[in-house]
């Protein structure tokens, strides 16, 4: 209609009309690009919220397992302790997770074929995929503590409780000692983990904007070897 309109002016030299014709092109054009990208834009906002409220569930769910998992660890090394203190020679405590020995990765692999990395601050990517191999990493921790756990202390967990001590029992046997400090390690690393999860669910709608960080401070600590520092050489 506007095409036969602005042809029937050019014949007329009618060049007002044409004028105003091409300018309602214009207008139009603009218009329906302009509906497009604020289309585009909520569309993109409505997937960021989803994906960010995925994100937030999988983080709170960490969250809770690693505070519930840290707690009843040590409730039970402080009653081991305190057994332990009180002149009696308790086994070695030991904790084991129900279900599977490590978190899982699922979610964080979804987003990821999600273009999650189009949706966030680079930053926040990065720091993302940080905490959840950091996540995975603990969780090979565990792997390890826990397979000699099943295969060194189970076992004996039915023999009277002197095959875990040195001769005089005073103390743990070197092996089952060195296992329960992995599992006091382990708690530590999973209590990182969770205030690492706590400030980012806190945080995550800012972090996806601004590239703000929540990573913690994860220097290397060798302060348990200051004892092989000041040897006196042979």
């Amino acid at each position: 209609m506007i095409i036969r309109r602005m042809a029937e002016a050019i014949r007329e030299q009618n060049w007002f009309t044409v004028i105003v014709e091409i300018f309602i092109v214009v207008i139009g054009i603009f218009l329906g690009l302009q509906v497009s990208e604020w289309n585009e834009e909520r569309q993109q906002q409505a997937r960021t919220k989803q994906v960010l409220e995925t994100l937030r569930e999988d983080l709170q769910s960490a969250l809770a397992y690693e505070i519930q998992f840290t707690t009843q660890i040590q409730t039970g090394l402080d009653a081991w302790q305190e057994a332990y203190d009180a002149g009696k020679r308790p086994p070695p405590y030991y904790f084991r997770t129900p279900g599977s020995d490590t978190p899982p990765a699922n979610v964080w692999d979804a987003l990821l074929n999600m273009k999650l990395g189009e949706l966030v601050h680079p930053k926040l990517m990065f720091e993302l995929g940080f905490y959840y191999a950091e996540r995975n990493g603990v969780g090979l921790k565990y792997i390890r503590y826990v397979t000699f756990l099943e295969n060194e202390v189970l076992p004996r967990m039915k023999q009277d409780t002197s095959v875990f001590y040195i001769e005089d029992g005073s103390r743990l046997k070197p092996e089952f000692e060195t296992n329960m400090d992995l599992l006091q390690s382990w708690k530590s690393e999973s209590e990182n983990n969770a205030n690492w999860a706590k400030c980012l669910v806190d945080n995550l709608e800012d972090l996806a904007v601004t590239g703000e960080t929540c990573v913690p401070n994860l220097a290397f600590d060798d302060s348990d070897q200051a004892v092989f520092k000041n040897q006196p050489e042979e």
